[in-house]
């Protein structure tokens, strides 16, 4: 299997490409959970599993089989989810697709192909191997471990939700979890109590509209040593805001709508940014819409793997 070396690099590739993989494919398979099959004119079998990574061309047919999910990425860099049961002919699904040049589309869409490959025959027990870096495997803390949270110790963010995950605390029974959200001066202005091993905030509440900085901790409930070092969140600012934020809204209205397969360019595009909490919250959506869908979970564990936080 191969993986890769650097985000960097793989952009770089991924851009170089662009035009080559748009002749060679009407929609690339990202995502596919279930019993899916695929028939390709002029092979001898007529029908055969469907994998993930696959290439479809014009004249090829699927057959998306009982509550499945197919999530599909256009040569155009648009994306297209699946999840009603059917046949279909991938030159059909293509007229779907508004057609119109986005350079940034295609962009973050190369990016995205690039970290699921042909070669990737067992994504679930692939999945597993990587588990333990979100978070969704208990591990047990050392005497001299805090909690740790999975971000830098300040990330910028462009908002308005964060999502702020952390390792559970390998205890017998579920613990709450204390977060406890304070102003630049160490005053603190919300509390929030959960027995989910994160949280969302919406950085549009009156609370944090004003903050340019958010600091915060957590804490296990009733366990003093159960406890993180202090984060902080800075929101975006200035002309380099402006940009993103135009060069997102731009991406978002092209492949907008609340699916699972958007919120996932959308972390490639905050990944390609270095806004990796922005990133952390656009794959949470994404896994939180089809939580079946084993993908997302592997993109998000080697994208918080590949980030050391």
């Amino acid at each position: 299997m191969k993986h890769l070396k650097t985000t960097t690099a793989v952009l770089f590739f991924s851009l170089l490409i662009t035009p080559a993989m748009a002749q060679d494919f009407v929609f690339r398979v990202l995502a596919n959970n279930g019993d899916n099959q695929l028939k390709v004119p002029g092979q001898e079998d007529s029908w055969r599993p469907l994998k993930t990574g696959e290439k479809l061309k014009a004249d090829d047919e699927i057959k998306v089989v009982g509550e499945a999910y197919l999530g599909l990425i256009h040569h155009s860099g648009k994306t297209l989810e699946i999840k009603k049961a059917g046949n279909y002919q991938a030159e059909e699904l293509s007229s779907q697709v508004k057609q119109g040049a986005n350079s940034v589309m295609e962009k973050y869409a190369d990016f995205l192909i690039s970290k699921i490959s042909e070669e990737e025959e067992d994504v679930v027990k692939d999945y597993k191997k990587y588990q333990n870096a979100t978070g969704a495997v208990k591990r047990a803390l050392s005497k001299a471990t805090a909690l740790k949270v999975l971000m830098p110790q300040t990330s910028t963010v462009m908002g308005p939700q964060v999502t702020l995950r952390w390792i559970e605390a390998g205890l017998a029974k579920p613990p709450v979890y204390l977060v406890t959200l304070k102003n630049e001066f160490s005053q603190t202005i919300k509390t929030i109590k959960t027995r989910e091993p994160f949280i969302t905030l919406d950085l549009r509440e009156d609370v944090f509209k004003k903050q340019e900085l958010v600091i915060f901790d957590v804490q296990v409930v009733g366990k003093k040593r159960y406890k993180s070092d202090e984060y902080g969140i800075k929101r975006m600012a200035g002309d380099n805001s402006d940009q993103i934020k135009e060069e997102l809204a731009t991406f978002a209205g092209k492949n907008g709508g609340d699916q699972a397969m958007s919120h996932l360019l959308k972390a490639m595009f905050f990944e390609d940014k270095n806004l990796p909490l922005d990133a952390i919250t656009a794959y949470e959506r994404a896994i939180a819409l089809e939580p079946e869908v084993a993908e997302f979970k592997l993109l998000y564990s080697r994208f918080i793997t590949s980030q050391k936080f």
